[in-house]
């Protein structure tokens, strides 16, 4: 337990530096290496009275510098993941629900309002985590027997690949263009001349 003692004030240190960095919006400080240096030194002075002292007890302080960031990066990570997988779950029933239900006026354009759990910096990596978790979702409708859903199924793929796209629009697309409904078709054709201008092909 001594050990335990000594190791929990590095790793609170670390978790702050943790808080700080991927999950921006708890942001408490610019400089998280600072205040991760700063925590570390107020630890270690007060544990170094404490055990001068052969107190039986930490201090309310002691315990907080001990073991509060681990504390609260623990919630801080259940609370995220929890609210990443809500809010994924509810994009792709919004999804689902146009597909198989569409929407007044049959248009997705601009209607779509899709949660993405991508925290980096670059933009194309924020483009192709939106589609990477949701373009399944939209192209499982192209397999139905409805003419309309099947159409509804490759509108909300394409605005989904508009963001980018890889194999499985590609896919998607080839088969639309053999369908069967002459509607269906002739908006592949549409998509696949838009994307053929748009790559050069």
């Amino acid at each position: 337990m001594k050990y335990i003692r000594l190791v929990a004030g590095p790793v609170s240190a670390l978790s702050i530096i943790a808080l700080a960095s991927p999950f921006w919006w708890l942001r408490i400080s610019d400089e998280p290496y600072y205040v991760a240096i700063g925590w570390t030194m107020v630890w270690l002075m007060v544990e170094v009275v404490f055990i001068l002292r052969r107190q039986s007890t930490p201090s309310r302080l002691l315990t907080h510098l001990r073991w509060g960031p681990i504390a609260v990066m623990l919630i801080a990570i259940s609370t995220v993941v929890t609210f990443d997988q809500v809010k994924t779950y509810r994009s792709k029933h919004q999804i689902s629900q146009y597909v198989y239900y569409g929407l007044p006026g049959e248009e997705i354009a601009g209607k779509l309002d899709l949660y993405s759990n991508y925290r980096g910096w670059c933009g194309n990596g924020m483009f192709y985590a939106v589609y990477d978790a949701y373009i399944d979702t939209a192209t499982e409708g192209f397999d139905n027997s409805d003419p309309a859903v099947r159409l509804r199924s490759l509108k909300v793929s394409h605005e989904i690949s508009t963001w980018d796209h890889d194999q499985r629009f590609d896919q998607l697309l080839n088969r639309a263009v053999e369908d069967d409904d002459p509607v269906v078709q002739a908006l592949a054709c549409e998509y696949q001349s838009r994307l053929g201008r748009d790559h050069g092909y």
